[in-house]
């Protein structure tokens, strides 16, 4: 029983829209500070805190930490352009 609601609850934050929104605003604005409360605008369908939650638990990582991630990636990305 413990697997199946492990699966059901798993499933049911698959796709989220919201998540997506909160990884597109990150992904364009990676140059900017870090700024909760833009990104929970820009997601708009959620409370800040709930969206740290369910970003964490279909992503595995805090916002904070996808955003570090997303802005080596890039700066990466532009040194190897540079090379």
């Amino acid at each position: 029983m413990c697997t199946i609601l492990f699966y059901t609850v798993k499933n049911m934050y698959e796709g989220r829209a919201d998540v997506g929104r909160a990884k597109a605003y990150i992904r364009e604005h990676w140059r900017e500070k870090f700024d909760m409360d833009a990104i929970t605008a820009a997601v708009g369908s959620v409370s800040g805190r709930h969206l740290r939650r369910i970003f964490k638990e279909v992503t595995g990582r805090t916002l904070f930490v996808y955003y570090q991630n997303v802005k080596i990636e890039k700066i990466q990305e532009i040194c190897w352009r540079a090379i």
